[in-house]
């Protein structure tokens, strides 16, 4: 970036709105979290207490099925639009319209026609699994055909908007499902919840973001997004086969019932990736038009990480001082087994969410390969070491070699990063909420574990021990303090 272009006050005005943009998105992404989150815990209470392992684990693999067919998505047009420099026009939305409309109706149609190998693949399937295939393919449909009107509510930051399609979206879906396995619907009430919530969603997108298509077709900017589409899209294509090893591996070697314990510890895990999604998906747009600017880009991702990581390793703690209570008293017994899994994916995650935060960054400049080529290698060693885990050491085995794996790929992300980046701090938001979440884990477990003999005493431990994280790593970290009250200040300005 030129002087003349940095003493700019039209840039900087302009760089300004964009982080004002942000921040009242990433609040507002914030509140529908908050919100969907108690529809979300509410319902999966329900849905954990009604359906079985075995449902769970088969839906998974259904829906693996399908994002198999799915797996090239948009083939990474979205992500190229909001990456675009200059303002797309009319005929490259009207384009990207019809692709995404032909990827639905292709995909409807492969559903329609390849869904009875489900149950060749994975025996111990449901009957009715071919057809709980065919039904998850229309929402797809659905998903293609309010893929512009999200775009370009994303590349404007009008994150406010997007955050009540989620929302509406979580709503219906946990509703719907719950409802419906109330009454005794099984495996089918997922399927529900999910047709519900897209519907909502494709409705409620083309109201708050009006999208007429032209009948024209721009072959060349077509293919020049393309260029930048495809590496963006493959890293989530290299994703896809990773996760593969859940449904498909475990699947085939342990059944319908080890992927649903698996599932469900890694979800519950991962919860803190919530947060961190908020944050990954205000940053794309925001780093998009920030990419010039290598210090302002350089903070934002400090602020991210610190912020993420200390949700992160609070969520950590509380699993590990409260787990056993934790399992039993919201989801019930059953789903004890899966709590040496839950164990893994929580302390994984203080470190998984390293690189979710910072590929967008990398996007943002231009290099999507840097990303593709470390989940490439990650992908590849998953392959290589889940099956003679899964086979050897059961589920267990298999989680740890997962999770190892990850922390691993996270390292490296973290050294080219700073390659990029030289002013980014690494590890340092880490070292803080490590020390404290070790600490308030061990007393919790020792102390507050004992006396949670029910819903009350669970909450009010839960409580208790997160007022004790979030007090001593404020004094021990004054930096994330006045990272805080800069937010507050910016937010209240």
């Amino acid at each position: 970036m030129s002087d003349a272009e940095g003493d700019d006050p039209a840039v900087d005005s302009r760089k300004g709105e964009y982080r004002r943009r942000a921040l009242i998105g990433g609040l507002a992404l914030a509140a529908r979290t908050v919100l969907s989150q108690l529809v979300v815990l509410g319902g999966t209470i329900v849905l954990a207490r009604r359906l079985s392992p075995s449902d769970f684990g088969a839906f998974a693999i259904i829906q693996f099925a399908l994002s198999f067919l799915t797996v090239f998505g948009d083939a990474g047009l979205g992500g190229a639009l909001v990456q675009k420099k200059t303002e797309p026009t009319r005929e490259e939305l009207s384009s990207v319209f019809w692709v995404q409309l032909g990827l639905g109706a292709a995909v409807l149609v492969l559903a329609a026609v390849s869904a009875e190998v489900l149950r060749l693949v994975w025996r111990d399937l449901p009957p009715s699994a071919p057809w709980i295939l065919r039904a998850l393919a229309i929402n797809f449909a659905f998903v293609a055909a309010r893929a512009v009107p999200m775009i370009s509510m994303e590349r404007e930051l009008l994150f406010v908007r997007l955050a009540l399609i989620d929302l509406v979206g979580s709503l219906s879906f946990y509703l719907v499902a719950s409802g419906m396995a109330l009454t005794g619907f099984g495996i089918w009430s997922l399927v529900a919840g999910v047709l519900a919530q897209g519907v909502l969603g494709t409705v409620l997108a083309f109201s708050m973001r009006p999208f007429a298509p032209s009948l024209v077709w721009d072959g060349a900017a077509v293919r020049r997004l393309l260029r930048f589409g495809v590496p963006h899209q493959l890293k989530h294509v290299v994703g896809f086969a990773g996760s593969a090893t859940t449904p498909l591996l475990c699947g085939a070697l342990l059944g319908a019932e080890a992927v649903g314990l698996i599932q469900w510890a890694q979800q519950t895990g991962f919860f803190p990736v919530r947060l961190v999604e908020i944050v990954s998906r205000v940053s794309f747009p925001l780093y998009s038009r920030l990419q010039d600017d290598r210090a302002a880009l350089t903070r934002q991702i400090d602020r991210s990480v610190a912020i993420s990581a200390a949700g992160a390793f609070a969520f950590a703690a509380v699993v590990f001082a409260l787990g056993p209570s934790f399992v039993t008293i919201v989801y019930s017994a059953k789903w004890l087994p899966a709590l040496p899994m839950l164990y893994l994916f929580a302390a994984s995650i203080t470190v998984g969410i390293f690189v979710p935060l910072v590929a967008p960054a990398l996007d943002a400049l231009g290099k999507p390969k840097l990303v593709l080529a470390v989940s490439v290698g990650s992908t590849l060693a998953a392959w290589a070491v889940a099956a003679p885990l899964a086979r050897f050491y059961g589920p267990l085995g298999f989680v740890a070699g997962s999770v190892g794996l990850m922390v691993l790929g996270n390292v490296v992300m973290a050294w080219i990063v700073r390659r990029e980046l030289p002013t980014l701090r690494v590890l340092r938001p880490f070292v803080a909420p490590l020390a404290v979440a070790l600490v308030v884990g061990w007393a919790g477990r020792r102390w507050a574990l004992p006396h949670v003999g029910g819903p009350l005493g669970l909450t009010v431990a839960i409580v208790a021990l997160l007022v004790a994280f979030i007090g001593a790593l404020f004094a021990l970290d004054r930096a994330l303090l006045d990272e805080l009250r800069l937010l507050v200040k910016k937010r209240a300005a």
